[in-house]
């Protein structure tokens, strides 16, 4: 559990608000301190000018596009025996019904893999998704993607759930305790999220067939050019998984890139 947090914490202090938020707070302090002033200066000026151009949706959109773009959306799946979702996590309230429990980017990708297991009735859906030390009665993501699935036509006996994963790699791990190499599986998750899970997912040799969903970036209208929240989240989220890749291929938990046309 500590590792876990950790983990989160470290990732989460990678992020460009942050670091604008401490070049700003730097340059206040120094120039309420009258020391340093050069310093308290540019400190102050490229925590603005950072935050301009994160907040305007140039270079989020590029780097979320870049990454968005590695693979198409599948319509028609190939016969596979596995429809696997990744959970994107959910609300663990009792008193809320499954379908309101679970996160936008949940639902986005349930129901991608339910249209696609509906297009191959004798597959098994495979739901994923954990909380650290889960028991017996812990509630968690992967439990109300099956429920919703469930009351969606999905067969109760044709879905497993991997209710232990915490992250990507550890989904990666639960899924080819039941997938063997070889076997045709769908991988369902955020388009964004995507080159990271399938190079993951590739390392444990399995037979990987993308399915992306919830593409953040559309074709721009007026009004999308002004500077937004929305954009620096776009830029987050786009840094995360370049980082997250890149962690995990260090440590070898991922393969290369794959040739995509």
């Amino acid at each position: 559990l500590m590792s876990f947090q950790l983990t989160k914490l470290a990732a989460a202090l990678l992020m460009p608000l942050p670091l604008i938020l401490g070049l700003l707070i730097l340059g206040l302090v120094l120039l309420y301190l009258n020391r340093a002033r050069r310093l308290s200066l540019v400190a102050l000026t490229s925590g603005t000018l950072l935050l301009l151009l994160l907040s305007v949706p140039l270079l989020p959109r590029q780097a979320a596009t870049a990454i968005e773009n590695d693979y198409p959306r599948l319509w028609m799946p190939p016969d596979a025996s596995w429809v696997v979702v990744l959970g994107a996590g959910s609300r663990p309230d009792p008193s809320l019904s499954p379908v309101s429990r679970l996160s936008t980017n949940s639902l986005h990708r349930l129901a991608e893999g339910v249209r696609l297991y509906r297009q191959l009735p004798a597959a098994t859906l495979i739901v994923t998704g954990g909380v650290p030390d889960v028991t017996e009665h812990t509630l968690t993501t992967a439990d109300d993607l099956a429920t919703v699935a469930a009351s969606w036509g999905v067969p109760p006996e044709a879905i497993l759930r991997a209710r232990e994963p915490v992250n990507t790699e550890a989904e990666a791990d639960a899924v080819a305790r039941w997938v063997k190499p070889g076997e045709l599986m769908i991988l369902v998750t955020s388009a964004l999220h995507m080159r990271r899970a399938v190079a993951l997912f590739d390392e444990k040799g399995l037979a990987v067939v993308p399915a992306p969903t919830q593409g953040l970036v559309s074709d721009g209208v007026v009004g999308n050019q002004i500077p937004r929240s929305g954009n620096i989240s776009l830029m987050e989220r786009s840094l995360k998984e370049i980082i997250g890749l890149w962690w995990a291929r260090l440590r070898g938990e991922a393969t290369a890139p794959r040739e995509t046309e």
